[in-house]
């Protein structure tokens, strides 16, 4: 049976035709056709004698990974086009500035189906600053010196966000945003600074007092600065926002039996870049970057030691610094949101959408017998 047959209203099929048993087949020559980016951001395809019907598979790129996070997947878009021979086809691949392109067919003008990339997943937040190690006291008429405290460590970055999926397109049509990127995890708080030693003692003088370590900056706050060691030695500085906070002083005037210095807070880790939106679908402009991930806090600095007491040239050795507290790990960046997807449900059937391609973008059309239902 050949000629013009109708199937419930709405598909129109031109072509030669089989029924058996109820079902139709369309009879078509076989054979298929591969695009991909690497033949070019436009490329034509003319329907072959003889084909009336096309099968689309349209798939968008997945979008780039990082330190752990995973881009978002790319549409997955499969339907069936009623075309004549002759008919120009246009497959067409964008990037936008997404690391993942989008794949794109239309017939004539008109666009059929667009497949939207993922987005890119956010960076991995900055390692905060370790806090400074204290100085040691000095040792003046004493048989020791007062060792300074040791800085705490700094806090790690937390892990970028995942990218968003593309859009998945429906039997309706039309055009579906992608999903937002997750947020980026927070980043780890520093370590605390340690204090600093008492100054070894002369006879019947005592020692400076040892400067107190500096407070560990978090991912919600500063570190509080260590307190001034006994005998004039001053406190740290508290950290501020990213900064770590200043060393404190110890008794500058005194000399041989002065005490150290206190190490200086360890400044907190910048967020991380958010990942860039995946590329459309539609045409549309690309997905949303994510947002930068917040810097972590600072730590505070370590105190000042105290200086030895004493007098007529004998004096007590001063204490040892504190060490500076470590500022907290950055933020991780959030990822990028999805590419919007399309589909034109009024020129063509779909047959299967997904967002789930974890390769590249491409777009496979292929041609031969199908049966209906």
């Amino acid at each position: 049976m050949a000629g013009k047959v109708t199937v419930g209203g709405r598909v129109t099929v031109t072509g030669d035709v089989a029924i058996s048993g109820g079902r139709y087949t369309v009879l078509n020559p076989e054979g298929s056709k591969e695009f991909a980016p690497q033949g070019g951001d436009q490329q034509p395809f003319v329907v072959p004698d003889g084909v009336t019907i096309l099968s689309l598979h349209v798939r968008g790129g997945v979008g780039a990974g990082t330190g752990g996070a995973g881009g978002g997947k790319g549409a997955d878009i499969k339907a069936l086009l009623y075309v004549n021979p002759g008919d120009g086809l246009t497959v067409r691949f964008a990037g936008d500035g997404a690391s993942g392109a989008s794949a794109r067919v239309l017939h004539g003008d008109a666009l059929i189906a667009g497949a939207g990339s993922g987005g890119d997943a956010g960076t991995t937040g900055g390692q905060g600053g370790g806090g400074g190690r204290g100085d040691d006291g000095r040792q003046a008429s004493s048989s020791g010196v007062a060792g300074g405290g040791s800085g705490g460590s700094g806090g790690g970055g937390g892990q970028g966000g995942s990218g968003g999926d593309a859009g998945v397109v429906t039997a309706a049509g039309g055009t579906v945003a992608g999903s937002a990127g997750r947020q980026g995890s927070s980043g780890s708080a520093g370590g605390g600074g340690d204090g600093g030693g008492n100054g070894w003692g002369w006879g019947a003088y005592n020692g400076g007092g040892g400067g107190g370590g500096g407070g560990r900056g978090t991912p919600s706050g500063a570190g509080s600065g260590g307190g001034g060691g006994s005998q004039g030695g001053n406190g740290g500085g508290d950290g501020n926002g990213q900064r770590g906070g200043s060393q404190g002083s110890p008794k500058t005037s005194d000399d041989s039996n002065r005490g150290g210095y206190g190490g200086s807070g360890g400044s907190g880790g910048g967020g991380g870049q958010g990942g860039r939106g995946g590329a459309s679908g539609s045409g549309a402009a690309r997905g949303g970057d994510g947002s930068a991930g917040t810097a972590g806090f600072g730590g505070g600095g370590g105190g000042g030691a105290g200086s030895g007491q004493g007098a007529l040239g004998v004096y007590a050795g001063g204490g040892g610094g504190g060490g500076g507290g470590g500022g907290a790990g950055g933020q991780g960046g959030q990822g990028g949101q999805g590419g919007d997807s399309f589909f034109d449900a009024k020129k063509a059937t779909l047959t299967y959408a997904a967002a789930d391609n974890a390769g590249a973008a491409g777009v496979t059309i292929t041609w031969g017998n199908y049966t209906f239902p």
